[in-house]
């Protein structure tokens, strides 16, 4: 596993921009869905946030678990949980919530749900690489998805059109309203 050097590498850079525009006063509960392992949700609880990991892969959730408790880190803690279902946290038990390298047209009413109101959304989705376009969403889709319980504070796509297919990779920012 990481040490915390590789973890200040790896994080998205995309999610920091979003921390610096949104400038909590102080520490906020996190939850950094689906966690994959951990590289967000271990850099936000190393700034003083209280973080919730979720993943529906078993291994990954034992393994972000064992770099917390390596690094000290309290505050963070790892549930396994399907980001395709609904999830299971209590209604606006969360200020932030982030989705990085993850697409997925059901985990937006599950955000709603589990964000307190003015509480923030910051969805990434993943690159070209490889086969990943696949899934990437058509042109809009995503503002289309959020048009209703978000307002959008920043919102990019960059085009992933292939001869036979018309995709964008999306970033955003959106308060929950």
């Amino acid at each position: 596993m990481a040490d915390a050097a590789q973890i200040d590498d790896a994080f998205s850079r995309y999610v920091a921009d979003c921390l610096n525009r949104i400038n909590f006063a102080g520490p906020v509960r996190v939850l950094d869905v689906p966690c994959g392992f951990g590289r967000n949700g271990l850099w936000l609880c190393q700034k003083g946030h209280e973080v919730v990991c979720a993943d529906n892969d078993q291994d990954r959730v034992r393994a972000v678990s064992k770099s917390a408790r390596h690094r000290g880190l309290d505050s963070l803690h790892c549930v396994v949980a399907d980001a395709e279902r609904e999830l299971p946290f209590a209604d606006a038990s969360f200020d932030l919530v982030i989705v990085v390298h993850y697409v997925s047209a059901t985990i937006i009413a599950s955000i709603h749900r589990v964000v307190r109101p003015n509480g923030y959304l910051i969805y990434e989705t993943f690159g070209l690489q490889g086969n990943n376009w696949l899934s990437l969403p058509k042109p809009g889709e995503m503002r289309q998805r959020l048009a209703s319980g978000f307002a959008l504070i920043n919102y990019k796509e960059r085009a992933a059109t292939t001869r036979k297919h018309d995709v964008v990779a999306v970033k955003l920012l959106a308060r929950i309203l």
